[in-house]
């Protein structure tokens, strides 16, 4: 489970759309999610491109089984900014990867996910827009 989740979408237009959803994961509403084998899957300190951000109803998660579809808002159009907790500072103009609890994690940078679109001195909420999405 993802602990951190994106907070609100700043700028740009957003669609949210139903898609076929990896059976036995458990979907919070928030979570960065990636296409792996013709459904949608938590990203989750992995590589992969971030296709958009999960929207379900429960507090508690949604398990998919075979066949489900779930909610997910993603990008349309160019370079769309959203918050999203950072562990440490970031610099804007770089990339960096997700954490293991869905959090830009600022200390790597192999598996880039994200692009900061501001610079912050400290932990907390980062401006981002997501590195190679179906729009990059």
């Amino acid at each position: 489970m993802a602990t951190y989740k994106v907070s609100r979408i700043v700028k740009g237009d957003t669609k949210i759309d139903k898609f076929p959803a990896t059976a036995s994961e458990t979907y919070y509403d928030g979570e960065i999610v990636y296409w792996s084998s013709g459904a949608v899957t938590e990203v989750g300190n992995t590589t992969g491109s971030a296709f958009g951000i999960a929207r379900v109803d429960s507090r508690d998660g949604v398990t998919a089984s075979s066949g489900d579809l779930i909610s997910v808002e993603y990008p349309v159009e160019r370079n769309v900014v959203f918050e999203l907790y950072a562990d440490a500072a970031v610099t804007a103009g770089t990339a960096y990867d997700i954490g293991a609890s869905g959090q830009v994690d600022p200390d790597s940078t192999s598996n880039t996910i994200f692009r900061a679109m501001e610079t912050t001195s400290a932990a907390g909420t980062a401006k981002v827009k997501f590195l190679d999405s179906i729009l990059e």
